[in-house]
């Protein structure tokens, strides 16, 4: 998320995230989506507190560890540990330059396989 990402930029170290996140009430999504949050703490080292109205509330320190975890679907208070560091990673300054060289290299080398077989 560019949000995210631009908030690491501007300084942020702690990110508290209201969420709305199941709207149905099922119990296989509020993890695939509260996984979301581990991969933004690791990818901008920041330390991410979400709260889920419905879904899944959860603690993350900024190396993607989940410090604290409430319940699917219930309504509760999630307390949990965690701290910041200093810096920025390579994703926070550069973005997905990373992603973009992947998927060039990969159009790039399809074109090179297609015309050596013409």
């Amino acid at each position: 998320m560019w949000i995210i990402r631009e908030l690491a930029r501007s300084g942020a170290q702690i990110v508290l995230l209201p969420m709305d996140n199941d709207f149905n009430g099922t119990r296989t999504f509020p993890p695939f989506h509260a996984a979301d949050v581990v991969f933004r703490a690791v990818e901008n080292r920041l330390a991410f507190g979400e709260a889920a109205v419905s879904g899944l509330s959860m603690v993350v320190d900024p190396y993607g560890r989940i410090t604290a975890e409430g319940k699917i679907n219930e309504r509760g208070v999630t307390v949990g540990e965690t701290f910041v560091v200093e810096g920025q990673t390579l994703y926070t300054r550069f973005g997905d330059w990373f992603g973009w060289t992947m998927v060039a290299a990969t159009i790039g080398l399809v074109a090179v396989s297609l015309l050596k077989k013409k």
